[in-house]
């Protein structure tokens, strides 16, 4: 773990979260000037990321912004993010006075991030100077981490399925949380996750009881280790994923069936083939394939948990590139 004082995470981030779908663009290109000058290496910086998405300048009723608001907060809180700046474009209703009340109203000090306005810093040159100035004088002040040996018992691990995977890779599923849970570690289940609705899953992880239902909201962050389920408002897995990085999780681990999806931009997702016919059609996607046995998978699974949790190992979607990012606007919610 990379530790400095009490925090330990796996790795650091620096964050550029766009109030707006019309500051997303900036805030890609902010990240990406960061990472060329070199900023934050001192510091532990692994990567700076701009969350571009698609929501803030119109929105769709009271429960979507509910869900937008507790999502982006929990990005602003996320273990991974070392420091974070708040991007408007200046004309959204999500701008940046509405994400510094949604803080105040947490009882987070909106003193500890970074704030910058496209139309209020005089355009996109200057407002990227802005940013960029912003994150060296504030790294500057910050002490380089120490590499320590760090218990399971620190991370958050998020696990999804997608597709009709075998019963032995629900098994391999069941022993992998039992272990995770078991560890101390804190682990985080969409509730439209293939294997929830599996025996050879529920049973062992359940007993006899069914699963439970959500008790979390989408996106919302968890309060101690132990098993969660997180409400999912469509099916759509960027949005689950989405929701699931807003839940604090640092990795996630995510099982296929049928074909490669998308990896997240800020949280390392390892990506599973269900079988060796579907990663021999997908050579390059997957970091690893089940299918030698429960005990034998469940091993191997935590071993890439591990490798990635200690910056050894990055995950295909990361070094491809294929991730994505989009907030649900929810089960009633419309563009605007």
């Amino acid at each position: 773990g990379l530790s400095s004082g009490e925090r330990v995470s796996s790795r650091r981030v620096g964050l550029i979260l766009p109030t707006s779908l019309c500051s997303g663009q900036i805030a890609n290109l902010a990240a990406v000037q960061l990472m060329e000058k070199g900023i934050g290496l001192a510091q532990g910086i692994s990567s700076f990321v701009g969350l571009a998405h698609t929501e803030g300048c119109g929105v769709a009723g009271e429960t979507a912004e509910r869900v937008y608001t507790r999502t982006m907060v929990g990005y602003l809180t996320h273990p991974l993010v070392h420091c974070a700046l708040l991007l408007e474009h200046g004309c959204e209703k999500t701008h940046n006075d509405y994400l510094r009340h949604a803080l105040q109203e947490r009882g987070l000090s909106a003193t500890q991030y970074g704030w910058a306005s496209v139309q209020l810093d005089g355009g996109i040159h200057q407002v990227l100077e802005k940013v960029s100035a912003w994150f060296e004088s504030t790294l500057a002040r910050m002490p380089a981490p120490r590499e320590t040996p760090t218990p399971l018992s620190h991370l958050r691990v998020a696990l999804h399925a997608h597709g009709p995977i075998s019963e032995t890779s629900a098994a391999v599923l069941a022993e992998f949380s039992r272990q995770v849970v078991g560890a101390g570690a804190t682990l985080v289940v969409p509730d439209n996750a293939a294997f929830l609705r599996m025996g050879s899953y529920t049973a062992p992880t359940f007993g006899d009881s069914l699963p439970p239902g959500p008790s979390l909201a989408h996106g919302q962050q968890t309060n101690g280790p132990g098993y969660y389920i997180m409400e999912t408002q469509t099916d759509h897995w960027v949005e689950t994923l989405t929701g699931l990085g807003g839940t604090g999780a640092e990795i996630i681990v995510a099982v296929q069936a049928e074909h490669p999806m998308q990896g997240h931009p800020l949280v390392p997702m390892i990506q599973v083939a269900d079988s060796e016919r579907l990663a021999q059609v997908y050579i390059t996607d997957f970091d690893l394939i089940l299918g030698k046995g429960v005990a034998q998978d469940t091993e191997a699974l935590f071993a890439r948990l591990i490798a990635v949790a200690s910056r050894q190992l990055t995950p295909k979607t990361a070094t491809a590139g294929n991730t994505d990012f989009q907030f649900t606007r929810g089960l009633l919610g419309v563009s605007m």
